[in-house]
């Protein structure tokens, strides 16, 4: 009720506005508020204040909004401090979204001759390309969405899978799509995988799914320091066995979604042993809100 009143009264991205998020945050956590509200943070926000940047999602140029994370949290969740902050004021992306765009947009220069400034433009151009955004939440998927190919997908345990919930947007489980094989030029997913009890049926069915040629561009929690995956939760019976205290990440639909690993580089040889052809791209461009980004890209080999 709190929150539904901050977010009906108060401005978005305004000093209001975080100032009363930190008010809520001391009182239901006020053993963990000096992680959020301390001088390093302080120092952050006011110099993004001053720093300008070009969202290539929407193509606004602007101060990208720091809301001054749980710093304990992200080192805890293995997640990189600006990863899921610095929002564009325009369209409310993310460094990890604007990170996603700006791959899929070079996916889409390299490899489909697609052209223009932002991923509006780029997928307004589009006519024949299909794609599947597995996250029907972000302002990439309001974009995706609007073209002629293009389809997104939730993930309702609830409902039957398969269904359409609402225009353009189906019930999936990743781990046994619905969708018929080579479907899609590309498929995006954007922090969905260390959410998904088997991974690796999931990449098997999205392999599948790709058209030969075809891309899958994707974001995680990854740690290129480590060679192997760190598992939170052991799922080799029927039921989950916490190896650590358990990771919640925000979620759209029940809130608070479990965590089931941190990947490190084995990460690149499941995929590889599907049969993806896999690329890690890492970027670094402040002129356009990134900082320290990464992201996947796995081809499907295109048939001979």
């Amino acid at each position: 009720m709190i929150k539904t009143l901050i977010e009906g009264i108060i401005p978005k991205y305004s000093r209001r506005r975080l100032a009363a998020q930190l008010a809520v945050y001391a009182a239901k956590r006020p053993w963990r508020i000096c992680e959020r509200l301390n001088r390093k943070n302080l120092v952050l926000f006011r110099e993004f204040e001053k720093f300008e940047a070009f969202c290539g999602i929407c193509g606004h140029k602007g101060f990208l909004y720091f809301d001054m994370p749980d710093l304990r949290l992200r080192r805890e969740h293995g997640i990189a401090l600006f990863r899921e902050t610095l929002q564009c004021v325009s369209c409310g992306s993310t460094l990890r979204q604007r990170t996603l765009a700006h791959v899929f947009m070079k996916v889409l220069r390299d490899h489909y001759g697609l052209s223009g400034p932002t991923l509006r433009e780029m997928i307004g151009v589009n006519e024949i390309l299909s794609f599947w955004d597995t996250d029907a939440f972000s302002p990439i998927s309001s974009i995706i969405s609007s073209g002629r190919n293009s389809v997104l997908s939730k993930y309702v345990p609830s409902q039957p899978f398969g269904v359409e919930l609402s225009p353009k947007t189906f019930n999936i489980d990743l781990q046994n799509i619905s969708f018929s094989s080579d479907r899609y030029d590309v498929i995006l997913s954007s922090d969905v995988m260390e959410h998904v009890r088997d991974d690796n049926s999931a990449h098997k069915e999205i392999f599948r799914c790709l058209k030969p040629g075809g891309s899958y561009v994707f974001t995680v929690p990854y740690n290129e320091d480590k060679a192997r995956t760190v598992h939170l939760v052991q799922t080799s019976s029927a039921r989950d066995l916490f190896l650590d205290r358990p990771h919640f990440h925000g979620d759209p639909i029940s809130g608070g979604i479990l965590a089931y690993r941190i990947y490190g580089r084995e990460l690149i040889n499941q995929l590889e042993s599907i049969g993806f052809v896999v690329h890690f791209h890492w970027i670094d461009l402040p002129a356009e809100g990134i900082i320290d980004g990464d992201c996947f890209v796995a081809i499907k080999p295109a048939r001979q």
